[in-house]
């Protein structure tokens, strides 16, 4: 089973209040990791002393971009929070395949400046990766066979919502899949979602099927709940760990 971290974008809200409390609450629900989003006015060092001395650990992290200008500047805040993975957060609009190679053709040469640094890359999926179809194939199998050294952090729920079964991609791209966006909803784009385990994605069956993988960590991420979203972290983290589906520290 994978330990269970927690994209902290979910509670940007809290965060942007009290970073110090808001992350002891989550510690304390049981979360072994946390993904952030941005260091909220700290830096890189000063953020993960705080993770860590709350007994948990940084998982991965939604930036800095390491496809711009600031290559070694990024590189030295991911290696700060001692991560060996970067984001890229996906591509949500291709027309054709030249659209495709063209995107192809800006990550790779990344992709090797990483590989040289013993680091890799891992995208970020939402719907359109899905549900967006260029020549019949659609926008996430095109880049994953384009940049054959990229991996992937597979947002299920998002990839249900883009009508594509994510037991399914798990089964095709799990050795490539370091990381797991695990959230649940009603799988509708303009309704919030629900705490893991109380909407209509298969979850068991999602992390059963990356048994074997390359999954390193379960990631829960809500971009809206249903309820207050500390309750809602709460209670994703009780289901995962109560059915034996990730670990936690309860």
């Amino acid at each position: 089973m994978a330990p269970i971290s927690v994209q902290l974008y979910s509670a940007r809200e809290q965060m942007a209040e009290d970073v110090p409390g808001t992350l002891k609450q989550i510690a304390e629900m049981g979360y072994k990791g946390v993904e952030p989003a941005g260091f909220f006015d700290l830096t890189p060092a000063e953020f993960r002393k705080m993770v860590e001395d709350l007994g948990m650990t940084i998982s991965s992290s939604h930036g800095p971009d390491v496809m711009g200008d600031d290559f070694d500047q990024a590189i030295e805040a991911y290696r700060t929070l001692g991560l060996d993975m970067v984001s890229h957060m996906g591509l949500w609009k291709a027309e054709s395949v030249d659209d495709l190679k063209a995107e192809a053709d800006k990550i790779n040469p990344v992709i090797d400046k990483l590989d040289a640094l013993g680091m890799t890359m891992f995208m970020h999926n939402h719907d359109k990766e899905f549900s967006v179809k260029v020549e019949g194939r659609s926008i996430f199998d095109w880049l994953f066979e384009l940049c054959p050294k990229l991996q992937t952090e597979l947002d299920i729920y998002w990839v249900q919502v883009g009508g594509v079964d994510p037991i399914e991609v798990i089964k095709q791209y799990g050795s490539r899949m370091p990381l797991m966006h695990v959230k649940d909803g009603p799988v509708d784009p303009d309704s919030p979602m629900t705490p893991v385990g109380q909407g209509k994605v298969d979850i068991a069956g999602c992390l059963k099927a990356a048994e074997g993988s390359a999954l390193r960590w379960a990631v829960v991420e809500l971009d809206e709940a249903d309820r207050d979203m500390m309750v809602a972290l709460r209670e994703s983290c009780e289901f995962l760990v109560s059915n034996g589906l990730a670990t936690g520290t309860k």
